[in-house]
This record gives C-alpha cells, sequence and structure tokens, in this order.
C-alpha cells in the first residue's frame, strides 16, 4: 500500500483505481481470517 501510495503522489501510477482495489481486497481478506479465528467459518473438508 505505500508503494502505491508513493507512485500516486509521484503521479506514476497507471490505474488510479489500484490503491481502492487493493484496500477493498486487504479488507475481505481480513474479515475471512478474522471469521476463521471466531469460529464463524471453517474450512471445507475439516467439518
Amino acid at each position: 500500500m505505500q508503494n502505491l501510495n508513493f507512485q500516486k503522489a509521484l503521479q506514476q501510477l497507471e490505474d488510479g483505481t489500484l490503491i481502492s482495489k487493493t484496500k477493498k481486497e486487504i479488507a475481505q481478506i481480513k474479515t475471512v481470517l478474522n471469521e476463521f479465528n471466531l469460529g464463524i467459518r471453517v474450512e471445507e473438508g475439516a467439518k
């Protein structure tokens, strides 16, 4: 993320939506990991 923000500041970032897409993807990964930790989501085959 820091690298993307740095590229944006220097106007070297080709895809301006890349930062928001990356933030969304990170949030989705964190949500899934949290669900595993809380026992809300279980691994397939581990049932």
